[in-house]
């Protein structure tokens, strides 16, 4: 009887957990599936609005609303590519490939990819720290989660903001910091 008692505390217990489990997986869907709906209707609004305008040849409204079409393509694309990312972590076939880089540069990249959002809200970028400063590390893993802490600075900075990255080390660690001036994090 009290290993039947044990073995149903443990069923109970990995129930509760496989409840919760669950319960995160679908938050996390239906934080993906906005993140997705926004960027798509603004494509196909925009789609709409050039087909428009290459009837009445209005080439200039044409190219604004093809550069407003790229920039939300982009964004899906760093979404997707972060689910992909995610996918692999949670299926464990990620596979670490470290290789020695420039730290510094990596983040001037980074804030290269992400300029054209930040001009849109007039957001100013600063990059301080060394440079030489190289790190041994998964290039690809550091630029996900370099890009998507610019990306989510740049979502929650109001228009004329700034967002800095700061590189540093201190002995053998290598540390990247990034701050704007958003509202933050409780």
């Amino acid at each position: 009887n009290n290993k039947q008692l044990v073995l149903n505390t443990k069923l109970a217990e990995h129930g509760k957990e496989l409840q919760s489990l669950n319960d995160q997986k679908d938050r996390f869907f239906s934080f993906v599936a906005h993140n997705l709906k926004n960027p798509f209707n603004t494509i196909m609004g925009f789609s709409e609005l050039m087909q428009r305008t290459t009837e009445t040849r209005d080439m200039e409204k044409a190219r604004q609303y093809s550069a407003l079409i790229y920039d939300r393509s982009t964004q899906v694309q760093k979404v997707l590519s972060n689910l992909l990312e995610w996918s692999r972590l949670q299926r464990r076939t990620f596979e670490c490939r470290p290789e020695t880089f420039e730290l510094s540069s990596l983040a001037k990249d980074v804030l290269e990819m992400n300029t054209r959002e930040a001009s849109r809200k007039d957001i100013h970028f600063s990059i301080t720290g060394h440079d030489n400063l190289y790190v041994t590390a998964d290039r690809s893993m550091i630029t996900t989660v370099l890009q998507n802490l610019v990306s989510n600075a740049l979502s929650f900075t109001p228009a004329s903001g700034k967002v800095s990255v700061t590189c540093s080390a201190d002995g053998q660690q290598a540390t990247v910091a990034i701050a704007d001036t958003g509202v933050g994090i409780s």
